[in-house]
C-alpha cells in the first residue's frame, strides 16, 4: 500500500460521451449533425472518473503507473524495466478528499451550487478553463478539480528487480517531474 498525496490540486479530464462518439463518427464516415449548445454543468460532470459503486470519484491506475515509468531515469533506473516490473491494481484508484471548503468555490459552483452538492461533499469544484485546440480555435473546458486530495494505491512489484525503497522512490521521483491530470508537469501543456 502506498499513499500518495497532492502538493498541487488534482485537474481531471476525462473523455467524454459526445466527444466519443463525434470522433467514432467521423472515423466511420458518418455526418455530422453539427455543434450542440454548451453544457457547462454536463460537460463537468463528464470530466470526472465516478466510482464504479457510485461512492465518489477516482483517478485512473494508468496515470499513476505512467508517472512512475517517467520517474525512472531520474532515479537511474531503466523505463522498460520499471513498466515490466510495477503494476497499479484496481483500474480507477478512489480519491480521498475532504469536503470542498468555501474558499475553493468558483463562480460555476456558486451558479450551480444545488446540482453540484455531491460533487462538493467529495471535494470536487467546477473549473473553467480556457484552452486553444491544434486549429488555433480557441475554446471554453470545464472540468473537475480537487484542490485537497490523496489516494491509496495497492502496488504490486517484482522484489527481485526493485525494493520496496526503490518503489517509494519512483513514486516521489515521478510525483516531482511528471505528476498526474491536467497541466502535470510533465505535460507539453504545463502551466507552473
Amino acid at each position: 500500500q502506498i499513499t500518495v498525496r497532492g502538493k498541487t490540486p488534482l485537474i481531471v479530464h476525462a473523455w467524454s460521451k459526445k466527444a466519443i462518439t463525434m470522433m467514432l463518427n467521423k472515423q466511420m464516415g458518418v455526418a455530422s449533425p453539427g455543434r450542440d449548445k454548451k453544457n457547462p454543468l454536463q460537460d463537468f460532470k463528464e470530466s470526472l472518473y465516478p466510482l464504479q459503486d457510485g461512492t465518489g470519484f477516482g483517478v485512473p491506475a494508468p496515470a499513476f503507473k505512467a508517472c512512475v515509468v517517467s520517474g525512472a531515469n531520474d532515479v537511474e533506473l531503466k523505463m522498460t524495466e520499471v513498466k515490466r516490473c510495477i503494476h497499479v491494481n484496481t483500474y480507477t484508484v478512489p480519491l480521498i478528499c475532504p469536503p470542498l471548503a468555501k474558499e475553493h468555490w468558483t463562480e460555476w459552483d456558486n451558479k450551480y451550487s444545488k446540482e453540484l452538492v455531491f460533487e462538493h461533499s467529495k471535494g470536487c469544484s467546477m473549473r473553467q478553463d480556457l484552452v486553444r485546440l491544434e486549429s488555433g480555435v480557441a475554446d471554453i473546458r470545464f472540468r473537475g478539480i480537487f484542490p485537497i486530495w490523496e489516494c491509496q494505491l495497492e502496488v504490486e512489484y517484482n522484489s527481485k528487480v526493485l525494493t520496496m525503497e526503490q518503489v517509494v522512490n519512483l513514486f516521489q521521483s515521478g510525483g516531482l517531474g511528471c505528476g498526474i491530470g491536467e497541466w502535470r508537469p510533465s505535460s507539453p501543456e504545463c502551466r507552473s
